[in-house]
Formats: C-alpha cells, sequence, structure tokens
C-alpha cells in the first residue's frame, strides 16, 4: 500500500521566511459549527454577520478574520477576540456574546483608533491558535491536531484551534498573539519552546515565518537582522522604511533599535522560483517560491548632537 504524500511533507524543504499574512488587525470568532472550505462564507452564521463584516473591512483594509474554537460542541455563548497587531500597538481584547447578532454593535475601526474607550475589555493573557482546518487543506488537520492537543496541554484555555491561517503547505502553524507572530512546520518539541519564547517576550527564531505587521520583505529583513544582532527580543526594533530600489528585485530596509536608538538597513535581495510539486493534497500543482538573500547590512550609532 502507498503511503500518502502531504503537501507540508513535499515542500519541507522550501523557505518559511517571509511567509507570514500580512494583517494589523485581527477578528477571532469562536465558532464550533463545521468549517467548510471557505469557513466564514459558508458557516451557518445569520448573513448579517457576513455583511458586518464586509463593512467592517471598509474601514480596515488590513482586517483578517479567523473561526476559532476548543471543541465542536455547541456553545450557547460564543467568545470572541481582537487583536491589534501594529507595530508599537500590540493590544487584544476579549468580548463575550449572548449571539453571534451582538457583533453588529461593534466598530472595530473605533475600537482601533481609540483604545481607551475599550479598556474595559482589555485582555493581558496571551493566545495561542494553531491551523486545523482539515477541509481547507488535509495537512492542517493531520499536522495542527497534535500541535493543538500539545499546546494546550500546556496553557489551557489560552489555545485555540483556528480556521485557515495562510500557508497550508507549512503546516502545522501557529500564530501567537497579540503581537501575531508565525510560526511554521512547528512540531511537538517545539510548542513548549514557543510558548517559553513568548512568555519571556523572545521570538522563537528557528520556526519563524514572520510577524503579520509586516509584509513579506520587511518580515524577511526582521528575520535577518535579527539573526544579525541575535536579538531576538519582540520589542528590540522598530521598523523605519522599506523600499523598493528602482525596479530591480532589490529592498532596502531600515530598522531603527528601541534601545539605543540605532539605525540598522539591510538590502534584500528577492528570487522568485516556479516549481512544481505533487502531493495528495493538491496533486500536481505550480507555485513561486520567493527565496530572499541578505545582500548587505550597515549598522550606524545614534550620533549625540553636541
Amino acid at each position: 500500500m502507498t503511503e500518502r504524500t502531504f503537501c507540508a511533507q513535499v515542500c519541507r524543504e522550501e523557505p518559511i521566511i517571509g511567509s507570514a499574512t500580512h494583517a494589523d488587525t485581527w477578528l477571532l470568532l469562536e465558532y464550533t459549527g463545521t468549517w467548510h472550505h471557505k469557513a466564514l462564507e459558508e458557516s451557518t452564521l445569520p448573513e448579517s454577520i457576513n455583511e458586518w463584516v464586509a463593512a467592517q473591512r471598509q474601514g480596515l483594509p488590513c482586517l483578517r478574520v479567523q473561526l476559532i474554537k476548543q471543541h465542536n460542541q455547541p456553545v450557547a455563548a460564543p467568545r470572541c477576540f481582537l487583536a491589534v497587531a501594529r507595530e508599537g500597538h500590540f493590544l487584544l481584547y476579549s468580548f463575550q456574546l449572548r449571539q453571534y447578532e451582538d457583533l453588529l454593535a461593534l466598530d472595530m475601526a473605533d475600537i482601533a483608533r481609540y483604545p481607551q474607550r475599550y479598556q474595559a475589555h482589555r485582555t493581558d493573557e496571551s493566545l495561542y491558535l494553531v491551523c486545523t482546518h482539515g477541509k481547507h487543506d488535509q495537512c492542517c488537520a493531520k499536522f495542527g491536531l497534535p500541535i493543538y492537543n500539545e499546546l494546550h496541554a500546556l496553557v489551557g484555555e489560552q489555545a485555540w484551534q483556528a480556521s485557515h491561517l495562510g500557508g497550508d503547505k507549512f503546516a502545522a502553524n501557529v500564530v501567537c498573539f497579540p503581537h501575531a507572530i508565525y510560526y511554521g512546520q512547528v512540531t511537538r518539541s517545539d510548542v513548549s519552546r514557543i510558548v517559553e519564547a513568548y512568555r519571556q517576550e523572545q521570538i522563537y527564531l528557528a520556526k519563524y515565518r514572520g510577524q503579520s505587521c509586516y509584509n513579506a520583505v520587511e518580515q524577511a529583513a526582521d528575520y535577518f537582522l535579527r539573526r544579525a544582532c541575535h536579538d531576538n527580543n519582540l520589542q528590540a526594533f522598530r521598523l523605519v522604511e522599506a523600499r523598493q530600489e528602482g525596479e530591480s528585485l532589490l529592498f532596502s530596509v531600515v530598522f531603527q533599535a528601541t534601545g539605543d536608538e540605532s539605525r540598522h538597513t539591510l538590502t534584500l535581495a528577492c528570487e522568485p522560483r516556479e516549481v512544481t510539486s505533487y502531493s495528495t493534497c493538491k496533486g500536481t500543482w505550480r507555485h513561486t517560491i520567493t527565496y530572499y538573500h541578505l545582500r548587505h547590512y550597515s549598522y550606524a550609532p545614534l550620533v549625540a548632537l553636541s
């Protein structure tokens, strides 16, 4: 009998750097019904919820919506979380709903813009999401469920199963909130390291895909900078600018250290590669892999004015 080959196994050698979903606002909504391929759109939630989500996207173009659950049993009063994951502003809000229609009273753009008004809903707890969305890609269930169980044993109610997080070929995928830090190809031995790193406000660089507040190039530059400086502190750097050099595939990305305010400039080259892969998840499919290469790194200390 031929052993099945999954896309997450086929793609084990592909780079995961710079592959995190780019989003700066997240709605995490508890829903224990069946997750079809399009989890939100094909759910049994009232149509008014889909209309409300569409309206929220008008004011929040980088909004990401995830269905989450901890079991498959019906819930009388669903929970939802709103994460604001913007550089320098990482906030998590918790809402207990009586019914899903309660969402219609929330203005997510207002929450993101005026956080002081919603202080009563702020929570300091961390959340760990694992993609287990098997009807979107079989790898998410096969590789994600064991990781969710491992996480749940370690952090309890802070662990949640999530609908498609992006990058199913990198399963198992874990995202830590409120910072929306993406990890891919997570194994059981990685789980405790990811949790301990996050508790210490650190990044576990070995399985780091990127931070969702950055785009792909910025995520790659963040990774190379941390590797060069041996600094995995979450708050160590802030992005100053990122620009493409003319029409080339070279990018210049500048970060500033939050401690000594030194400037760190990285030049990255992007190399797209077209590959053909085969797995029982997707059959034969062509896809583009982007490799990021660090071409130059320079450091400039803050110059004090006399």
